[in-house]
């Protein structure tokens, strides 16, 4: 329960860092980089938010964030907005490591806490950093309780482990956020079982047993999906911005 309310407390602390974002990336009258895609879906999935949640559940269905395999995935290809602009690569990454080290980590350590307050090492900023190139990077975090419900001598939740892969070229970039498996732990009558099961063998995709815990994690999956991105794409809009209006000063 401790632990729960941690995730609470951080969520809302990243919603506040998210929105000062987004008010700050809508000051722009013109962005560096071209986020009409984003922003549609944006106000797409913001518009389901007062909706019951087996509804907002089908309402998140229908924006088509499947593959093939039954995985949560949400992918952008990102240019930039003036044609004659590139991206550098170099600069880039410079930005992406600097958003990891200060989101992904902290999060990660305060997920696995232990009861006397110590850190986990499971989930230090290196470990969550599964592939690393000049022009890729590829990482993995784990959200605990995503899904959670409690019944008589019974109780089942569910966390998950999602990925955010990053490529970049000279005239693109694309982001990848992707949720495969639920982890469900649950318990009947005292006997625990944890299991994995792909999302999209799940409820509200199939008529699957714990409906409720897994309405829960799929919407909650993929607000920590969005979450994720809307303060990425911010970051990497309103800093990248700043580094090139820096670097034009520095050469004379």
């Amino acid at each position: 329960m401790k632990k729960f309310f941690i995730i609470i407390i951080i969520n809302l602390i990243a919603c506040l860092s998210v929105l000062a974002q987004v008010q700050s990336t809508s000051s722009n009258k013109e962005s560096y980089f071209d986020l009409s895609e984003w922003f549609t879906d944006k106000v797409t999935f913001m518009s389901f938010e007062k909706q019951s949640k087996r509804n907002r559940a089908k309402s998140i269905m229908s924006m088509g964030k499947m593959n093939e395999e039954g995985a949560i995935i949400w992918q952008y290809v990102i240019h930039p907005t003036k044609e004659s602009d590139t991206i550098n690569v170099g600069r880039f990454m410079q930005l992406v490591k600097r958003w990891k080290d200060s989101n992904i980590q902290s999060a990660k350590e305060l997920y696995e806490s232990s009861e006397s307050g110590e850190q986990s090492p499971t989930y230090k900023s290196d470990k969550a950093v599964i592939h690393n190139e000049d022009t890729i990077v590829e990482y993995e975090w784990s959200e605990p309780y995503v899904g959670y419900t409690t019944g008589y001598l019974s109780s089942a939740s569910i966390s998950v482990n999602p990925t955010l892969k990053i490529e970049v070229k000279p005239t693109r970039f694309r982001i990848t956020v992707m949720v495969r498996h639920y982890r469900m732990a649950a318990v009947k009558a005292l006997s625990p079982q944890v299991k994995l099961y792909p999302v999209g063998a799940m409820y509200p995709f199939t008529d699957s047993q714990n409906k409720e815990t897994c309405t829960q994690a799929y919407i909650n999956s993929n607000v920590r999906i969005f979450n994720t991105l809307l303060n990425l794409i911010s970051y990497l809009n309103l800093n990248y911005e700043k580094e090139e209006i820096k670097q034009k000063e520095e050469e004379w």
